[in-house]
């Protein structure tokens, strides 16, 4: 483990946060005391990307310190484990209660948002207080949004066999977020521009999760140089704040 993080130059991430650059909040996994979560802020809109239900307090306090600067809030969720989407029924109350924003969440399939809606109707929420969309066909690549700047594309990993899982690229900052995933498709990096990656990563033997050996082996050596690569769902010796604090630059 510790000859692959040699391979890697840290580089200390500014404080204030950078319109169009994604960050995490938390990092850990689903049995910490803080599940991972993605989000920019970017044009008015703070884009969220999974809200587990142990980081319901993180995203509701960046909102208040940021509520100057975010009048749209789009949500997208990786997959249905509590701990990415636990928490979407409180953000919606709290849009509702606190800051009065309807949220839009963005599913990556009809079954995708069927499930969300089922979700959050189990939850007490009231359709009214959310906008909820989904990919209308495969041939749809990308959904361009009301500010007609931000553009993702959810891409099928290998995660769990109970639903389809995803990740995102954002083509507006060369972003791949793998969320929680065994594998992905390697040609990915061939289709895509990647300047920055989020990936799936843990040191302990899993059937959902990618291990830091499969990662070396099999991702390592297709990546380009230059890329920034930061570790979610870490189960290494690695703790939120390094996490927080710390990208990698492969050399």
């Amino acid at each position: 483990m510790n000859n692959l993080l040699k391979l890697f130059e840290r580089k200390k991430v500014l404080n204030n946060f950078k319109q169009n650059k994604w960050y995490l909040i938390g990092g850990g996994s689903a049995f910490s005391d803080t599940n991972t979560s993605y989000f920019k802020i970017y044009e008015k809109t703070l884009y969220l990307i999974d809200c587990g239900e142990q980081n319901i307090h993180k995203i509701i306090n960046l909102i208040k310190e940021h509520r100057s600067k975010i009048e749209n809030i789009i949500i997208r969720i990786t997959h249905m484990h509590m701990d990415h989407v636990g928490g979407l029924s409180t953000i919606i109350y709290a849009c509702k209660y606190l800051f009065n924003i309807k949220p839009e969440i963005i599913a990556n399939s009809f079954t995708h948002l069927m499930r969300l809606k089922d979700y959050l109707k189990i939850a007490g929420n009231n359709k009214n207080d959310y906008r909820a969309y989904y990919y209308m066909c495969k041939e749809m690549e990308c959904i361009f949004l009301k500010n007609n700047i931000e553009k993702i594309t959810p891409i099928i990993v290998t995660h769990c066999k109970e639903f389809d899982s995803y990740g995102f690229y954002d083509e507006t900052n060369r972003t791949f977020i793998t969320g929680d995933c065994k594998s992905f498709s390697n040609d990915i990096f061939e289709k895509y521009k990647i300047e920055n990656l989020f990936i799936d990563f843990t040191d302990i033997l899993s059937d959902v999760h990618m291990h830091y050996l499969e990662f070396k082996n099999n991702i390592l050596p297709i990546l380009p140089k230059n890329i920034i690569i930061r570790f979610i769902h870490n189960d290494m010796e690695i703790n939120n704040k390094k996490i927080r604090d710390f990208e990698y630059i492969l050399k």
